[in-house]
């Protein structure tokens, strides 16, 4: 099985070459998986972020509504 890890010429990889093959893949894949986390709580606080923005505008909205229809409806008619 080791002899498909081959370096250059052909020649199989000996084991302290193969360990330090596999400790930079470790490596790489513990910086991507941080900066993944990373990514993944930016991406946390922006969508907080836009979800109380749309709750203030939703707010805004139903109170900008009730003061329009106050001053857009009929005058009651008194006979």
């Amino acid at each position: 099985m080791l002899g498909i890890f081959t370096a250059h010429g052909g020649k199989s990889l000996n084991q302290e070459q193969l360990n330090q093959a596999l400790a930079l893949t470790s490596q790489e894949l513990a910086n991507q998986l941080a900066e993944e986390k990373n990514t993944k709580n930016l991406l946390a606080v922006q969508l907080t972020d836009a979800q109380q923005t749309i709750a203030s505008l939703q707010t805004e909205i139903k109170e900008l509504t009730q003061q329009l229809d106050e001053v857009t409806k009929p005058e009651e008619i008194i006979e």
